[in-house]
């Protein structure tokens, strides 16, 4: 994996789907992919996906995989867009398909 682009504090670079979780925490629907980089990695997500989030989060990232199902998103490759701190949106490979989720629920 390398880094593709720097640019205002943003990463973009490639990075695995190492692990995912959806769940409950604290009784609440929440969702992560956990990423890893060349020397590193970071998860994405925790956001509280009440009913109109979930399929959002859901259908953003089976989208940028390319799965049809949530079980096989692990071990996929995505670019990512991040800093030290945060991912702001995840990519497809090679396509130019991109998932925001803050841009996506702020929409909805």
């Amino acid at each position: 994996m390398q880094t593709i682009s720097i640019e205002l504090n943003h990463i973009i670079e490639n990075a695995k789907i190492i692990n995912t979780l959806l769940g409950f925490d604290r009784g609440f629907l929440s969702s992560s992919l956990f990423l890893e980089y060349d020397g590193g990695g970071q998860a994405f997500g925790g956001y509280n996906l009440n009913e109109k989030y979930a399929a959002i989060w859901i259908k953003g990232i089976l989208e940028v995989t390319e799965k049809e199902d949530w079980g096989d998103i692990k071990g996929c490759f995505i670019r990512v867009d991040h800093s030290n701190n945060e991912v702001y949106r995840i990519g497809h490979i090679i396509k130019d398909i991109w998932f925001d989720p803050k841009k996506a629920f702020k929409e909805k």
